[in-house]
C-alpha cells in the first residue's frame, strides 16, 4: 500500500514538474500580441498598447519592423535594446525625450516614421537612421536629428515642428527654416505643407539635391532661389 502511495507521489511530481517545464518553455518560446502568439523570434509585429505588455514586447529580440500604436510617455522607455530593428512605427502615441533616447539605442535603425504622433526628440541621436518620416505629427526639437550622420532623406507632411511649421488659420505654414540649416548630409527633402514663406534654411542645406513640395506652396521667386543654389524642385498634388 505505502508503495503505491509512493509511486502515486512521484508521478504527480513528474507530471507537475513537466507541466512547469512546459509553462517555462512556452514563455520564452511565445509572446501574446494583442491577444495571439507569436514565436519570440518574430521579425515584424504591430503591437497595441492598449492590448499588449510592454514585457511581450522585449521578448521579441529579433525584431526587424515594428509598428507601436497607442503608446503613451515613458513606454517607449521600457523597451529593451532591439539591435536587429531597422524599421519602426509610431502611430497615434506620445513620447518624451527618455522615449527618444531610447529609439537611439536600436544601433540598427534605418527608418522611423511617426503618424499622429506627439514627440520630443531632444538628445536623439542615432548614427545610422537613414529616413525620417512624420505624417499629421507634432515634434519638439526636430534639430537634434542634425546629430543623425547617416540621415539623407526627411518627409514632413502636415505636422507641426517646433516653432517653424505651425497651423495659421487652419494651414499648415512653415514660418522659419532655419532649423533645417544644420542638415548638410540630408540629400532628399519633402514638406508638404500649405505654405513655405520661409526658404533660407533649406537654401543653406549643404547636399541637398531635390526637393519636394506641395503645389503652390512656394511662390515662383522662392522656387527661383532655390534653383539658383542647385535643388531640384518637384511640385505635387497632396490632399
Amino acid at each position: 500500500m505505502k508503495t503505491k502511495k509512493v509511486i502515486a507521489v512521484i508521478i504527480s511530481v513528474f507530471i507537475f514538474l513537466g507541466l512547469v517545464s512546459g509553462v517555462v518553455y512556452f514563455n520564452k518560446t511565445y509572446a501574446r500580441i494583442d491577444g495571439e502568439y507569436y514565436k519570440t523570434d518574430v521579425k515584424y509585429i504591430h503591437p497595441h498598447l492598449t492590448y499588449t505588455k510592454i514585457m511581450e514586447i522585449n521578448k521579441c529580440t529579433e525584431l526587424e519592423e515594428m509598428m507601436l500604436a497607442a503608446a503613451e510617455e515613458n513606454d517607449i522607455s521600457r523597451l529593451t535594446d532591439f539591435k536587429k530593428l531597422s524599421n519602426l512605427y509610431l502611430t497615434v502615441s506620445k513620447a518624451n525625450s527618455s522615449d527618444s533616447k531610447k529609439i537611439s539605442t536600436f544601433s540598427n535603425l534605418s527608418e522611423l516614421s511617426l503618424f499622429r504622433t506627439v514627440i520630443d526628440l531632444e538628445g536623439f541621436n542615432n548614427s545610422n537612421l537613414s529616413c525620417i518620416i512624420s505624417l499629421y505629427s507634432e515634434i519638439e526639437h526636430f534639430d537634434s536629428l542634425a546629430n543623425c550622420s547617416s540621415l539623407r532623406k526627411m518627409v514632413i507632411t502636415e505636422s507641426i515642428v517646433d516653432d517653424s511649421i505651425i497651423i495659421s488659420d487652419g494651414k499648415f505654414v512653415m514660418k522659419n527654416s532655419s532649423f533645417l540649416s544644420a542638415f548638410d548630409n540630408v540629400t532628399e527633402l519633402k514638406i508638404y505643407v500649405d505654405s513655405i514663406e520661409d526658404i533660407t534654411g533649406i537654401c543653406e542645406m549643404d547636399s541637398l539635391k531635390e526637393l519636394k513640395i506641395h503645389k503652390g506652396s512656394v511662390s515662383d521667386e522662392k522656387k527661383g532661389l532655390l534653383e539658383d543654389s542647385g535643388i531640384k524642385i518637384i511640385e505635387e498634388q497632396f490632399d
